[in-house]
């Protein structure tokens, strides 16, 4: 399963997550996903998992990830993989 090879951030769909927190799904395979999150000043996201990798771009702003016992801060511009 895969999206499209070529996708246009103004026509994707901003779909809410959780309170404070948006997305749009930039593109994803079987193998990795790319997504822009929105999360609205003191928001929280939840635990969840992903079969496939991860990758994060802070933007602008901060904020603390948890990943199994690991706790840390993602600052902005900051290129960050997370497999699992």
């Amino acid at each position: 399963m895969q999206t499209a090879p070529f996708l246009f951030g103004e026509e994707l769909l901003v779909e809410p997550v959780a309170p404070g927190v948006t997305r749009k799904v930039m593109g994803f395979n079987n193998q990795i996903m790319m997504v822009k999150v929105n999360f609205e000043a003191g928001s929280e996201g939840y635990v969840h998992s992903h079969f496939h990798s991860q990758v994060a771009y802070v933007e602008s702003g901060e904020f603390d990830v948890t990943r199994e016992e690991l706790v840390g801060k993602v600052l902005p511009r900051v290129l960050t993989e997370v497999k699992r």
